[in-house]
């Protein structure tokens, strides 16, 4: 009988995590509700927990599985970001583009916030945990608090993957 290697919970977060990331630029940038945010954070929690679960479903210890959630957050939360930019900036040109040819009289200067402001989706408001703190430090809050829920779900994810390991 020859052994595989258990699976990287690095890769194994990279690879659910860029996944998920796209899932979630795709629905943000197509559906652009808030309620497609948090649907995108359900989905990332989801893929938490699966990531988890694939890495440790042919043995290893769950803490490979909460390893697998907190990259899997990491590269979601990256892909997200990057795609969501990256996507607004092109519907934002294409736009201004459509701008400029049906408004030659205009300056094109005044042409493209307007045309940023028409491609944006109804973005979620965002919760004040420190409120006198600076943006930035609830910025950071969040995203800590993120890359804890993410490695906390990775490790259930990890644990049903040890318990479906161990009954098969």
């Amino acid at each position: 009988m020859q052994y595989r290697a258990l699976p990287n919970p690095s890769s194994q977060g990279c690879l659910w995590g860029v996944i998920q990331g796209i899932l979630a630029v795709v629905l943000v940038l197509a559906l652009k509700e808030q309620v497609d945010f948090y649907l995108a954070t359900f989905i990332g929690y989801f893929f938490y927990v699966f990531s988890g679960f694939m890495t440790t479903r042919r043995g290893g210890s769950s803490i490979r599985g909460a390893w697998a959630g907190y990259w899997t957050g990491i590269f979601g939360t990256i892909i997200f970001w990057v795609g969501t930019f990256s996507g607004l900036l092109i519907a934002a040109s294409q736009r201004y583009q459509t701008l400029i040819t049906y408004n030659p009289q205009n300056d094109p200067r005044d042409l493209f916030p307007q045309a940023w402001s028409f491609v944006q989706p109804h973005w979620p408001a965002l919760p004040v945990l420190a409120s006198r703190q600076a943006p930035f430090i609830n910025f950071l809050i969040l995203m800590l608090l993120g890359l804890l829920i993410a490695w906390i779900l990775g490790w259930l994810g990890g644990i049903w993957g040890r318990n479906h390991s161990a009954s098969h």
